[in-house]
């Protein structure tokens, strides 16, 4: 009795071991599975043509950065890069500004239509971007905003501030309601009590929103080629396409092309893990 006891202790544990290094095993699997496009991309971004052709997992010979430099001179991705930076950036301040206004309205202040100013505006995310493609299109060349940073960051605000006023709304309302009117009593505008109170509590949901909104300005590509006609307004993914036409048989420079236009997208999410961690756990809290 007490012999058998002691041995289904030491079975379920050994099961229970031999599941978890199962399982550890096949995260590993997983992870090399998802790295292994990365490394033949970074790899073969130093290598000639031959060495690609020979081999493309092996290791190169030397660390060739002739690649680096024909993308970015010929393919003129220095370029394509300024207006993805100006665009971006300049996306996302107005984008998030006039999302945190809205939303800290909608949080805090009671007027007429606020239910279905706020229901209209959701209609905005549940809304395909391909429907109103066409349409858009007349309306920018109308307006003479076709291939200019001007039309582009109108479009980018225009898509993405019901996302963001959703998001941000709910940030908003777990900031607490005397604080503020504290505040208020000792003469603080509502104006002030937004920027100096609301705004900092709800910083990692405003930090979140930038590192998505950022992210996605920079790698989206369907609005870039509707709206952007002109070679000298390209963007970097549009950049990175015309390479995949033009360099289609020179794998190093089409490599080394792909590696720049990831380089941003990597450094901001590297920098602002933690916040973007905190915010979508406190998103996910709410």
């Amino acid at each position: 009795m007490s012999t058998s006891a002691t041995r289904r202790p030491r079975i379920r544990w050994g099961r229970i071991h031999a599941g978890r290094l199962a399982l550890e095993l096949l995260v590993v699997l997983l992870c090399l599975a998802w790295l292994s496009p990365f490394y033949l991309l970074l790899v073969n971004t130093f290598k000639t043509m031959p060495e690609i052709s020979a081999s493309p997992v092996a290791l190169p010979h030397s660390l060739r950065l002739d690649a680096y430099a024909k993308a970015w001179k010929e393919a003129h991705l220095g370029e394509y890069y300024t207006n993805s930076l100006v665009i971006a950036s300049l996306s996302v301040v107005l984008s998030v500004g006039v999302s945190s206004l809205a939303a800290y309205a909608f949080s805090r202040m009671r007027f007429p239509g606020k239910q279905a100013l706020f229901f209209f505006l959701l209609a905005g995310v549940m809304l395909p971007l391909q429907v109103v493609l066409v349409p858009l299109y007349r309306l920018m060349s109308g307006l003479d905003l076709l291939s200019s940073y001007r039309g582009m960051i109108a479009l980018y605000v225009a898509f993405t501030i019901p996302f963001g006023v959703f998001i941000l709304t709910g940030f908003f309302k777990t900031v607490p309601v005397e604080i503020e009117e504290a505040a208020l009593i000792d003469g603080c505008s509502r104006f002030q009590a937004y920027w100096k109170i609301a705004l900092p509590l709800a910083a990692p949901g405003l930090v979140t929103m930038t590192i998505l909104e950022f992210v996605w300005f920079w790698n989206e590509y369907l609005v870039a080629l509707t709206f952007i006609q002109k070679e000298a307004m390209r963007t970097v993914m549009l950049g990175v396409m015309v390479m995949a036409n033009t360099f289609q048989l020179d794998f190093g420079k089409l490599t080394a092309g792909i590696v720049i236009s990831v380089v941003p997208p990597i450094i901001v999410y590297i920098f602002f893990q933690k916040y973007l961690i905190r915010g979508l756990t406190a998103g996910a809290l709410k």
